[in-house]
């Protein structure tokens, strides 16, 4: 059993809500705000600073219109960025289940296309980021583009990098996913889809057991799970 204590449920007002910004007279653009949920008093819209009080804020949530859940944390706070979220780094996997849950399977999730996608990939650009090439080693929140396993890949293609460092791109770890060969999609119930192509290859070696000063190699592709289908036994 997980015990989390929340309070206040998201989809939340963009972070000029929280500061108290005011909006230029200048500034013509569509204000699309969203609605702030205090699960507590059943406040809805307007939250009292009560409800931002306390240590235990830790994750800020957002349901867009097609039901998908996102992470949105590092969009409304500077100071969580290299502390308390990066040491409790709520994995993906588990808004999607929740993604799931509340829609009858996964929904593809149009980052590139989602202005409140654009306005955190901003944000994330204007931070300051660590000097050190080895501080970004298994961080949880970026990754360094040089630190990416041969099984893993920026995806999708499109996706722009947040910054910097010693003239290496830096990535949100969001953007990094996992690769598959076939057989191990196969054990998790998932079959490649028809034209589908390895995002990446990696080779493997053996040896021979009939003559142990030979080896062979051969290579596997990698795929990522947004390219199978679950497996159809057939059988009803």
């Amino acid at each position: 059993m997980v015990n989390i204590n929340c309070r206040v449920c998201s989809p939340c007002k963009p972070s000029s809500h929280l500061r108290k910004v005011k909006k230029s007279k200048s500034d013509t653009r569509e204000v699309k705000e969203w609605t702030p949920i205090d699960i507590i008093t059943g406040d809805f819209k307007i939250l009292n600073e009560e409800a931002f009080r306390g240590p235990n804020i830790f994750y800020m949530l957002s349901i867009g219109f097609n039901g998908m859940f996102e992470n949105v944390t590092e969009r409304y706070t500077k100071s969580l960025i290299f502390n308390k979220y990066k040491r409790s780094e709520m994995l993906n996997e588990v808004l999607n289940e929740i993604t799931k849950i509340y829609n009858g399977g996964e929904l593809k999730n149009t980052y590139s296309d989602d202005p409140e996608n654009i306005s955190l990939l901003k944000h994330l650009q204007e931070q300051d980021f660590q000097e050190n090439i080895s501080d970004f080693k298994n961080d949880e929140v970026y990754c360094l583009e040089n630190e990416l396993k041969e099984n893993e890949i920026v995806w999708p293609p499109e996706t722009q990098p947040i910054g910097e460092v010693r003239n290496y791109h830096i990535y949100s770890r969001k953007s990094v996913k996992k690769l598959y060969t076939p057989e191990q999609l196969f054990e998790k119930g998932r079959v490649i889809k028809e034209n589908e192509k390895p995002l990446k290859y990696i080779f493997e070696t053996f040896k021979s057991e009939d003559y142990a000063d030979l080896s062979n190699s051969f290579t596997k592709p990698l795929y990522g799970k947004w390219q199978t289908k679950k497996w159809d036994s057939g059988f009803s």
